[in-house]
Parts: C-alpha cells; sequence; structure tokens
C-alpha cells in the first residue's frame, strides 16, 4: 500500500500523543527553550511524556478509566468500533511499520514545538525525545522519505557538525514565510524537525543549552515561568504565545506585502500594547487534581484592548444565589474605559464627536433608546452568570441538532445596574414598541417581560435585585427573585473551592459539574441518543448506552472546580482547579 503524505503527517502527529498509564518516569534533560532563539513567538512544551503519564496517572479523573463499573460499556464500544480499530492498525502496520500503539509509545521526554525567527527567516521546529526507541524511529522516517518520494519530493543530506540533516525541499513554498522545505535530524535521543535550516543548526550547535542568548531568557517567557509556576519544576505542559511579535516577524520577512500596512496599523488600534500570554497546566500537585495559570502581557491597554478591561473587586456571589445552582461566574467590565475606548477609535477615522454624534442620531429611530444615556451609564460593569442544569428533550423541529436540546440548560446573566428605575423605564420603552415580541407580567412586585424561545423554553427580561436580569428560561429569574434559605456561599463544595480565591478580583467562577452533567447523562443511558444527535444514529445504534453504570458510579469523579484572574504587574494573572477530594 502506498504510503502518501497524508500517512506521513498522521505518524508525525501521533509522536505527540500520550498514552495513559506509563509507569516509567524519565529526567528532564536540555528543553527546547533552552536551545532556541529568543525571539520565538510560539511555544509549546511537554518538558517529558512519560512524567506527565505518570501525573495524569495520579489525577483523580485517569481512575475512572480504571473503575470496574464502567467495564461494560467499554466493552461496548470496544465491540462497535473494534473492525474500524482493526483496519486501521493494519493500515497503519502496513504503512509505517508499527501498530498505533507502539507508535503512541515513542515519545518518552520532551515533545516541544516553536515558531521562531532567526537571519531574518521564520521557521517552525519540533523537539521529540524518544527515548529507547531509536529503532523505531529510524524504520518511521525511513517510511516518510520513501513516502515523500513517491510524492515527488526527494531527499537530499548536509552534515553539520558530525549531524546527518536530511532535507526535503517543498515545492511551489518558495514565498512561503513559514515553510520553504522540511528538515530533519537524530541527536542522542532526540528527533528534530524544522522548516528552517538557520533554526536546525542553531539547535544542533546550542545543544547543550549553554548559551545564554536563548528563549529561555526572554524576559516575557521568563516572566511566564516565573509568575506561573505550578509547584512542580517542570509543570506538565507549557506554552507561551506572541501574536503581534509573529505578526511583526512575518511582515519583516517580506514573504506577504500586505502584512506591512497592517504592521503601520497596529498602534491605531492599540494592538501594538499586547506583549503575549502564556502559562502552564498540571495534575496531582499537592491539594490540586489539576491546575492550570495564564499570565496576560498587556501593561497599559488602549485602542481595542482597553475594551476588555476589567477592574478588581468584591466577586462574592450574593446571597440570592442558591446552592442548587450549577454553575456561578461574575467579572467587573470596566463599561466607562471600554466605551471612552470605542469612542476614541471611532472618533480617529470620522473626526472628533463622530460616535456621540452617530449615536444621537440612532436615539432618534424606533423606540429612541439612547445606547450611551440610557445602557452604557446604567450599567455597573458587574456581569454575574448563573447557570442550573435543564432537562434534556429531543430537538425541536427545524433545530441543527439535538445536541442543543440535549446540553441544554437554564441560563441567566445579571448585569448590574445603577437606577433600578431608569433600567425598569428602558424595558418599557421597549415593550411598547410595535411588534415587541413579549408579553408582559407581573411576579412579585418585579415587572418580567417573557419571550418565546423556539426551544421551547420562555426566555426573560426583568430588573430586580440590582440587575438587568436576562434569561434562557424565565422560572430561572423567578428562582432568583424569590431567593434561597440555602445560597451558594453556604454550600461546602463552593465553600472548599472558594478558600482558594482571592478577596478581591476581576473576575471568578465556580462550577459543579454532577448537577450539569446528570440529565445529560441519564439521557444517553435511559434514553436514544440517535434521535438525539441526528445524522449520528447509525455510529450510536451499535452501543448499548444502557451498560453505562448509574450515574452514581460517575459522580464520584466529577468534582468541583473554580477560577480566577486578577490584575498584574504585566497585565493580569488567571488561575483555573479542581481539587482533590
Amino acid at each position: 500500500m502506498r504510503l502518501t503524505s497524508r500517512v506521513v503527517a498522521l505518524a508525525i502527529v501521533g509522536l505527540l500523543a500520550p498514552v495513559v498509564g506509563a509507569q516509567e518516569t524519565a529526567k528532564h534533560g536540555v528543553q527546547a527553550d533552552q536551545r532556541i532563539p529568543e525571539d520565538t513567538y510560539l511555544y509549546f512544551s511537554m518538558p517529558s511524556v512519560n512524567v506527565m503519564k505518570a501525573r495524569w496517572g495520579q489525577a483523580h479523573g485517569a481512575k475512572m478509566y480504571e473503575d470496574p463499573a464502567f467495564d461494560g460499556i467499554k466493552e461496548e464500544i470496544m465491540n462497535a468500533f473494534g473492525e474500524q480499530f482493526e483496519e486501521m492498525k493494519t493500515e497503519m502496520s502496513e504503512n509505517l511499520g508499527m501498530t498505533p500503539m507502539e507508535l503512541l509509545q515513542i515519545p518518552s521526554g520532551q515533545v516541544s514545538l516553536a515558531v521562531s525567527a532567526l537571519d531574518d527567516e521564520l521557521g517552525f521546529i519540533m523537539f521529540v525525545d524518544f527515548g529507547d526507541s531509536r529503532r523505531a524511529v529510524d524504520g518511521l522516517m525511513k517510511k516518510a522519505a520513501e513516502g515523500m518520494a513517491q510524492d515527488g519530493i526527494e531527499m537530499t543530506t548536509e552534515d553539520f557538525s558530525g549531524t546527518e540533516i536530511s532535507v526535503f525541499a517543498l515545492p511551489g513554498m518558495d514565498n512561503n514565510p513559514f515553510a520553504r522545505a522540511l528538515h530533519y535530524c537524530i541527536r542522542d535521543t532526540e528527533l528534530v524537525i524544522s522548516t528552517s535550516m538557520p533554526l536546525m543548526k542553531n539547535a544542533l550547535s546550542n545543544w547543550d543549552g549553554s548559551d545564554s542568548e536563548t528563549f529561555v531568557a526572554n524576559e516575557k517567557w521568563s516572566y511566564v515561568k516565573e509568575r506561573c509556576g505550578s509547584g512542580n519544576k517542570h509543570a506538565s505542559i507549557n506554552w507561551f504565545v506572541d501574536p503581534i511579535g509573529m505578526f511583526n516577524a512575518v511582515a519583516n520577512t517580506g514573504a506577504v506585502p500586505q502584512a506591512a500596512f497592517g504592521q503601520a496599523m497596529l498602534p491605531s488600534f492599540g494592538l501594538d500594547k499586547l506583549d503575549g500570554m502564556g502559562g502552564t497546566v498540571d495534575m496531582a500537585v499537592g491539594k490540586f487534581d489539576a491546575i492550570s495559570k495564564m499570565v496576560y502581557l498587556c501593561k497599559d491597554p488602549s485602542g481595542v484592548l482597553k475594551v476588555f478591561t476589567l477592574k478588581e473587586t468584591d466577586m462574592t456571589p450574593p446571597s440570592w444565589v442558591p446552592s442548587a445552582v450549577a454553575m456561578y461566574s461574575g467579572m467587573n467590565w470596566d463599561v466607562a474605559g471600554a466605551y471612552t475606548a470605542v469612542e476614541g477609535l471611532v472618533d480617529s477615522w470620522s473626526g472628533e464627536g463622530g460616535l456621540a454624534q452617530q449615536i444621537d442620531q440612532m436615539a432618534n429611530d424606533g423606540p429612541g433608546i439612547h445606547i450611551k444615556d440610557d445602557i452604557i451609564d446604567q450599567l455597573t460593569g458587574k456581569i454575574q452568570m448563573i447557570g442550573a442544569a435543564g432537562e434534556a428533550s429531543e430537538a425541536p423541529a427545524g433545530a441543527a441538532g439535538g445536541a442543543a436540546a440535549l446540553l441544554s440548560s437554564n441560563m441567566a446573566i445579571a448585569l448590574g445596574c445603577k437606577d433600578e428605575g431608569a433600567m425598569k423605564a428602558l424595558l418599557t420603552k421597549l415593550t411598547e414598541t410595535g411588534g415587541f415580541p413579549g408579553e408582559v407580567r407581573e411576579f412579585r412586585d418585579t415587572t418580567l417581560i417573557e419571550i418565546p424561545n423556539p426551544g421551547g423554553q420562555t426566555m426573560g427580561l426583568g430588573v430586580t435585585r440590582g440587575n438587568l436580569m436576562i434569561s434562557t428560561d424565565i422560572t430561572l429569574i423567578e428562582q432568583l427573585i424569590r431567593g434561597s434559605d440555602d445560597p451558594l456561599t453556604g454550600s461546602d463544595a463552593y465553600k472548599r473551592v472558594a478558600a482558594e480565591f482571592p478577596s478581591q478580583a476581576m473576575g471568578l467562577s465556580f462550577a459543579d459539574p454532577k448537577s450539569s452533567y446528570k440529565s445529560m447523562y441519564e439521557s444517553f443511558r435511559d434514553g436514544d441518543p440517535g434521535e438525539m444527535f441526528p445524522g449520528m444514529g447509525e455510529v450510536l445504534e451499535n452501543i448499548d448506552f444502557k451498560k453505562l453504570p448509574p450515574f452514581e458510579a460517575v459522580a464520584k469523579y466529577l468534582l468541583p472546580t473554580g477560577s480566577f484572574t486578577v490584575s498584574d504587574d504585566r497585565g493580569a494573572f488567571s488561575q483555573s482547579f479542581t481539587l482533590k477530594p
């Protein structure tokens, strides 16, 4: 069977995939950020695949796969897809000389990839530490060369300091800023693949990581690593992206002439202030089952970036949010700053006062609502989202699919108001507009607006508890109006997660997956998933989902999660986590 470029690509991608359950723990050697240039704009690294596998095996979620309660459904899935899996194994064995599992077992140490610039050339480079699998990698790359040759891409070689570099010139890619050729070499126990010969030679020259002018010295990346340390010397996953730096690097290559115009426009929109973002992901660290951290690097946002600025405040859920909710999140948006930023952008094109004039003109039409006076100026900036799991149902007629119904949940958005009376007057203007689709009724001294929803529920709007509330199901607003003797802040699950929250935050969230996933799970177990997912019946009908264990078997693996965002010396810092049981 002919080895095509598609199969070669599949094989290379396969090198990135970890396999759960490995027992070996490899030491961390020289990392890619110690070898690649300081001018790196995209970086993703698993410092050790084997260490990551070991940590994943310690995480609570991994234990669910090993639970005997799921043996029945696992057997169903294997029976349903066993034939296709065997065909894939046969095809890969014929083309690559190894099974999928053998391919996935190759990585053991670091798997890292980056987009870097060197000598005015931008390129991709990847490192895969294969440990004791040299013979398998040699065979795989031989197959890759044969496949390239069959596609008309011949291989040449070049010796560099005792290391043979194989080169595949890619036809028709002369003006591509990223990939004109594909290069690979093997040194020690690592496979290196790159689209840039300068990047390849630079990495080989600095194989021991002793050069001080590498990405590890990049002050942005250094700050990300320092700020996002997970408790382990090496997190399971590290990442960084500098989109503006990459855009400028592409423009500087001259390969994309239009990029020069965009480069000149960046300051006009304030995008030159974005220095990038990066973070870490780790598992089984101290009290955390899983934890991820991220830094958003933008010290002095302006223009478009200013529109998304948040401010710190007390984000504790109010007492009227009941403990029964599946999810709560809140953020404090700098509404006034956002409006000023938009006004500055618009006025820079239309002249001073341009946006204000347009808004004044719009207020003379329709219901006579002034966007600035009636909406923007009435919002405090505090935005809260409350989610309560809904009942699963079949897809409504005309729906794109049943997934939306199956995963349906009641969601309410509460927008903080400075003046309830002014916001109520705004809603009155809307309801008195001709052709308004909603109906008005009273509930406990609160005026509610009902709007039919094609999904069968009735959407709702109302001003209550200092907020303009908008909900996918008006019954959720009614529940929030009633309040609760059992608030979310009093629940054990929330209190345990909230112990990790700072006193002041730009935003935070809490979720209890048990309540949000239960109806979906029960629908799979007792219903007909084929009806809920039109078009997938032939796939799902081969699986007897009644073999799923009772939800209680799953619930113990569904742990509450939390996240928060706070201001940072360089922009903003976010942390998301799941606590150990």
